[in-house]
Parts: C-alpha cells; sequence; structure tokens
C-alpha cells in the first residue's frame, strides 16, 4: 500500500512540474532562441517597463515596426522620446486596443497566438503580453547569428504576407523619403491588386522629418561657421 501510495504521489508531482513547463513553452511562441531569466529580473523589468492597456486611439505617429497574424490583425509599434506606443487593428484599420511603456530605444514585435511579442533591442529580452497588458512571461534572446537573421528577415521587415494578401510599411513624403527612418504609412495590397491605406501619419512625419532635416542642417552651419571663424 505505501508503495502504491507513493508511487501515485510522485506521479501526480511529475505531472504537475509537466503541466507547469509545458504552460510556460506554450506561452513563448517565437523563432527566437532563448534563456529564462529568473523571477528578480523579470520583477525588475516589469516594474521599469510599467507597461499598460490603451482602449482608445492616440493621434497617428510615425511606425517603428509591425506585424499580421493570420487573422490578420495588425499590431504598430510607434517609438517617442519618453515612451513607447503599441496599437493594435483589424484588417480595415479600425482600432482595437494597445499598449503604452517606459521605454525609448528600438524594439520590435511579433504575434504570438493570441499574445503579443515585444523584443527590446537594447537590453535583447522578449516579452510575452496578453490582451489585457498582463505580462505572461520574460526571457532573454540568446546572442547568435540565427537570431540576427530572425530580426533581419521578419522582425524589423517592412513587408509581410498573410495569404494572398500583402501587408507593407511605407511613406509617401516626396524627396523626404530618402531621409525618414521610421514609416508614415501601412498599406493593403489584395489579391487582385486593390490597394488601401490603413494606416495613415503622413502629415505628422513630414513635419517630424522636416524639422529633424532643419536641426542637421543648422547644425552644419555652425559648425562650419565656428571652424571658419577659427581659423581668421
Amino acid at each position: 500500500m505505501n508503495k502504491t501510495f507513493k508511487f501515485l504521489c510522485s506521479l501526480v508531482l511529475f505531472l504537475n512540474i509537466l503541466f507547469i513547463c509545458g504552460v510556460e513553452t506554450m506561452a513563448i511562441n517565437t523563432n527566437f532562441s532563448f534563456s529564462n531569466i529568473t523571477e528578480e529580473e523579470k520583477n525588475a523589468i516589469i516594474n521599469n517597463l510599467k507597461i499598460s492597456l490603451i482602449q482608445e486611439p492616440s493621434h497617428p505617429k510615425s511606425i517603428e515596426c509591425f506585424d499580421v497574424n493570420d487573422h490578420e490583425m495588425i499590431a504598430l509599434g510607434h517609438r517617442t522620446f519618453n515612451d513607447a506606443t503599441i496599437s493594435v487593428y483589424d484588417s480595415f484599420g479600425i482600432f482595437q486596443y494597445g499598449y503604452t511603456f517606459n521605454y525609448n530605444a528600438l524594439f520590435g514585435i511579433e504575434w504570438n497566438g493570441e499574445y503579443l511579442n515585444i523584443y527590446l533591442v537594447r537590453s535583447n529580452v522578449l516579452i510575452v503580453v496578453d490582451r489585457d497588458a498582463n505580462i505572461i512571461d520574460i526571457v532573454t534572446v540568446q546572442n547568435t547569428m540565427e537570431n540576427d537573421n530572425y530580426k533581419n528577415e521578419y522582425i524589423f521587415k517592412n513587408e509581410k504576407k498573410v495569404g494572398e494578401t500583402e501587408y507593407t510599411l511605407t511613406n509617401d513624403m516626396g524627396i523626404f523619403n530618402f531621409v525618414s527612418v521610421s514609416y508614415s504609412q501601412l498599406v493593403k495590397t489584395s489579391s487582385d491588386g486593390d490597394v488601401i491605406v490603413i494606416y495613415d501619419a503622413n502629415s505628422l512625419q513630414i513635419i517630424t522629418t522636416l524639422a529633424c532635416v532643419l536641426c542637421v542642417c543648422s547644425f552644419i552651419a555652425l559648425a562650419i561657421y565656428t571652424i571658419i571663424k577659427s581659423v581668421r
């Protein structure tokens, strides 16, 4: 009887461990290779990010990155000097929900079933977030050539396809297209060639790009003036 009881207890414990590990593994669905981190490290990242849910669309912002899932739900990543925003739209460009968090460096996004993976480039971590902005898991992305290739060939790619429908990040700013470091529009092209602008921040992007160009030109002019004056 004792042996049977011990065996059953061991079996239950084993199945519980297997279930917990299985649930954790299922939460991380990505082509990145990754390593687990400690709970202390996870809590530090969570406290620093302060991610929260957005239920109303904000004014149009330039697009840094995007992803589209099999149901043609679109996630767009935006970045400012102080924080980052992710906005989620349906295939018709109707806002669904979004996130805001404390991060002012480059990041990428990818769909993970019903979750969204947020890849923070500077800290090299991948965060899994659910629909309500709850952080499900956090892992470290390993420093490998395969991961670098995945970043370039998918995470930061400006063109993605779902079935026969193509989604493309683009700019429509004339000459300023050559100096822009982000995108102003998301365009959807159907299999029969119909083109629809799903998201448009073109006006803001032109103003922002023009301001940056003027700042750079002013800096160069000031530097040249300073050199000439010092020579004289």
